[in-house]
């Protein structure tokens, strides 16, 4: 049986009273919503970097560079990203430098020894890796990318007047400069044949056209020769100026024991890429540097070659010995190279020379 038209307007009346009483204790959550606040928005400052710590030479996990590192050091940064952020660039760069403390007057005299630049993305166990040189230094964990020459003194190419300085510090016992050396010549005296002479006093005969006649004995004294010891110093071999700088070298995919003596086919995306290579006897300040890019494309194109972007790279100055590199591989097209000197950031255009 149809309402009368009086009832349902009761029934209305206190329908709307008792959502109204809900909308009260709710704190009006039956008006119209406010805007979301956004979710995962990534800073555009340092506050990206929601958490760090160090690993020193594979063993002591600290969470501050300064006062916890040490020339020769191998430095780990593990770092996570806050949510929302992706492909921000960020960089663990190691210099030589002048002396123990940092100082703007002289620190564009300081060069890069290694460093480690990658795109990275929210999440934990992002990581960046370098060696402090076995001198003076400073040590830096930046956001953004490297900073190859600082200075002058009073300009803005710091880190920390970019605000982006995360963690660094300074160290070391002893001058990255080696001594010129100072030969001193010693002269060998030459053997001089001195005769000694021993005057013998003349007689003198009397008559009458006189003659005085002196008769001189001279005995020399034969000269006492020591010949020098022969030098035998090898003639030193020049460092080749090409890639057969290296004597060898063998790649880790993904930590496994493995060695693998080629990059084709044995990578894939997301790896990440171990590098060990040794140095020729004779050799110092070699440039290395192993980078991946996101690409176009699964296969080399020189016409689109300058469309790559670095994802990850490491570059460091090596000499005699056995050293590494290790970059992650972007989880999507992706081209990774081992070269000898510094890493091109653009490659191309095709038919130029701007490529490895």
């Amino acid at each position: 049986m149809q309402q009368p038209h009086g009832a349902r307007n009761r029934i209305r009346a206190l329908l709307l009273a008792i959502l109204a009483t809900f909308g009260v204790l709710l704190g009006g959550a039956l008006a119209e919503p406010a805007p979301a606040a956004a979710y995962g928005t990534c800073p555009t400052d340092n506050t990206m970097i929601t958490s760090y710590k160090y690993v020193i030479n594979g063993t002591t996990t600290v969470y501050d560079l300064t006062g916890n590192t040490h020339a020769g050091d191998t430095v780990k940064v593990v770092f996570t990203l806050a949510s929302g952020c992706s492909s921000q660039q960020v960089s663990l760069v190691s210099y030589k430098a002048p002396g123990p403390t940092f100082d703007a007057n002289t620190a564009n005299q300081q060069t890069v020894y290694q460093q480690q630049t990658g795109s990275f993305s929210a999440g934990v166990n992002n990581y960046l890796q370098v060696t402090i040189p076995s001198c003076y230094f400073q040590i830096d964990f930046v956001r953004g990318a490297v900073i190859t020459t600082l200075g002058p003194a009073g300009s803005t190419n710091f880190y920390s007047a970019q605000n982006r300085l995360i963690d660094a510090n300074n160290g070391g016992t002893g001058s990255c400069v080696t001594p010129t050396a100072t030969s001193t010549l010693t002269k060998t005296p030459t053997a001089t044949n001195t005769p000694t002479k021993t005057p013998v006093p003349p007689t003198y005969t009397p008559s009458k056209t006189p003659t005085s006649t002196a008769t001189k004995t001279s005995t020399p004294v034969p000269p006492t020769y020591t010949p020098a010891p022969p030098t035998n110093t090898p003639t030193p071999v020049p460092c080749p100026t090409d890639n057969t700088v290296l004597t060898g070298y063998y790649y880790l995919i993904n930590g496994n024991a493995t060695h693998v003596p080629d990059l084709g086919g044995v990578t894939h995306a997301g790896d990440t890429v171990q590098v060990v290579f040794t140095v020729r006897s004779g050799c110092s300040n070699i440039q290395l540097s192993l980078v991946s890019y996101k690409a176009p494309g699964p296969t080399f194109d020189a016409n689109t070659a300058d469309q790559q972007t670095v994802y990850q790279s490491q570059t460091g100055y090596f000499s005699t010995g056995t050293s590494s590199l290790t970059v992650m591989i972007p989880s999507c097209f992706y081209q990774i190279d081992f070269v000898r000197g510094a890493v091109i950031t653009t490659l191309g255009p095709a038919g130029s020379t701007n490529f490895y």
